[in-house]
Parts: C-alpha cells; sequence; structure tokens
C-alpha cells in the first residue's frame, strides 16, 4: 500500500538487498496499441519501440520484440533502471533470454536487450546486479559475460511438482552442464545454478546425502546462493547446510570454480586451486 519503494526500504532495514523480476520485451499488456508514452522519453510511445509486425519475444513469447534501431527503445530500458533505481532496489533478474529459454532464431536473440540494460544500469544512479535467465545459449557466453553479471546455464531446478525439486528431474544435471561454463565465471559475472532448495525436509524431495551434494557443488562452482525454501519451515539439517559459514567461505572466496578432475562417472572428483596454492576439493558419488 505504501509502494515499491517502501517494501525496498524495509528489505534494507533488516540488512538484506531487494530484488526484483522482468521478463525480457515489451509486455503485450503495456503496448496499448502503441499509445502509451515512455516516462522520461519525451514524444516516444510504445508504437516507437517494437517492431511494426508485432513480432513476439522471450521464453513465453509474452512480450513484443523491442527495435533497438529507435532511440525511444534504449529510452524506454532507461526509464525502467531509473524507476527500479529510485524504488531503491539492488538486484533484478531478466528472464527468458535468449538465445536461450528454449528459444532461437532472431525473434528471440535478447543481446540488445541485456545491452541496453547494462548501460541503462550505468546511468541509474544505482548499483544493480543484473542476472539472466534461463538455460543460456553457450554460444553468446561472452555477450553474457560482457553484459550481465550471473546468467542461468540450466532450465528451472525445481520440478513443478509434489516436492520442491527432485534428483533425478531438476538437480543431477548440474554435474554435466556447469564444468563447460566453468573457466568463463569470475568476478563480476558468475554461472548460476539456480536456487539452493535443502532447507524444507520432505518438502525438498532429497536425501540428506542429496542434499549435501547439492549444497556442496553450488558453493564450489562458485554460483550465486539463492534459496527457494520456504525460509518459515526450515528443518535443522537445513538450516546447517544454509548456514555453514566454512562453505560459504569457500563460495566467497576468491579461488576459481572447481571442475571435475576425474572422468565423467558416478564417482567425481571436483578441485580447485586456492590463492595460497592449497586446493578446495569436493567427492561426489552419483550413483544408486
Amino acid at each position: 500500500p505504501s509502494g515499491m519503494k517502501a517494501v525496498a526500504d524495509r528489505i534494507h532495514a533488516k540488512g538484506l538487498k531487494a530484488g526484483i523480476y522482468l521478463p525480457v520485451g515489451l509486455e503485450k499488456g503495456a503496448y496499448n496499441d502503441g499509445k502509451n508514452p515512455i516516462w522520461n522519453a519525451d514524444g516516444c510511445t510504445t508504437g516507437d519501440i517494437v517492431y511494426d509486425d508485432l513480432r513476439t519475444t522471450n521464453g513465453w513469447d509474452s512480450a513484443y520484440k523491442i527495435d533497438f534501431s529507435d532511440p525511444c527503445a534504449q529510452k524506454y530500458i532507461d526509464s525502467q533502471a531509473q524507476m527500479f533505481a529510485d524504488w531503491g532496489y539492488d538486484f533484478l533478474k531478466l528472464d527468458g533470454v535468449g538465445p536461450g529459454s528454449f528459444k532461437n532464431g532472431d525473434n528471440y536473440n535478447n543481446v540488445a536487450d541485456v545491452a541496453a540494460w547494462q548501460k541503462a544500469i550505468r546511468t541509474a544512479g544505482r548499483p544493480i546486479h543484473l542476472e539472466l535467465s534461463w538455460s543460456l545459449d553457450y554460444g553468446h557466453v561472452e555477450d553474457w559475460k560482457k553484459y550481465s553479471n550471473g546468467w542461468r546455464i540450466d532450465t528451472d531446478v525445481e520440478c513443478y511438482c509434489n516436492t520442491l525439486v527432485t534428483w533425478e528431474n531438476s538437480v543431477d544435471d548440474r554435474w554435466d552442464d556447469a564444468p563447460a561454463w566453468t573457466a568463463h565465471a569470475g568476478p563480476g559475472g558468475w554461472n548460476d545454478l539456480d536456487s539452493l532448495n535443502v532447507g524444507n525436509g520432505e518438502m525438498d524431495g532429497l536425501t540428506k546425502a542429496e542434499r549435501q551434494s547439492y549444497a556442496t557443488l553450488w558453493a564450489i562452482a562458485k554460483s550465486p546462493l539463492f534459496t527457494g525454501d520456504d525460509l518459515t519451515g526450515l528443518d535443522s539439517y537445513g538450516l546447517s547446510l544454509l548456514t555453514n559459514r566454512e562453505v560459504i567461505a569457500i563460495n566467497q572466496s576468491s579461488a576459481p570454480p572447481a571442475e571435475p578432475v576425474t572422468a565423467s562417472d558416478p564417482q567425481q572428483v571436483w578441485a580447485a586451486k586456492n590463492p595460497d596454492g592449497t586446493y578446495t576439493v569436493a567427492l561426489f558419488n552419483l550413483s544408486d
């Protein structure tokens, strides 16, 4: 009722960062026959910033593709970044980004959108972490690195079933998919393995061993650590995983992400060399 800035202020008062979400493109409902004016962009309307044929984009085709050949398009992205900065948000998840999000082709190439967002954030007057989602195309990894702070390498880790995740349906793919991306992660840009859902016991749909393996891979891969758990329903084991200071320190250290040093078999050894010459090593048994 008090507006979005009040929400961010309350989050900040708790010592936390405030995040917000947006699908890529111009949402269809905002188009209004092309007559809606663009805030902070005199003379620009929604009709100026999309293609005349109203081609769609993003992973759900829920938005019209923005035509960045018209200067009004950048002004539109600038206006949104300014609004988020004025509200006090620290993090933006831009979703349905392609190539990726199970879509390919010119209509779903959103590299220009991501570049526009990076440019807009630079001038908005507030640092905003830009995270991209989902299953981003590895062929454009240099673009994701250049224009964003993080990128989802896989689809959602949630299984959309009667538990939050399952091992076979959504978690174990990351052991196969993360290694190709490892060399591209570093300060300023990280490979995002998606949310870390290990805190709710039976609702997670995982055994304790699976939960420990899940938390370990996310930590050594330097994935951003987000949880999708119900924070009011954490069990003691889940709480111990989510608050393990030594494991979090490995995730946050200046060492590079770990990568497998053994053949891709069920018993895997992953390692990363630390700045002091020591190694961080993780042992995984991925068999039944």
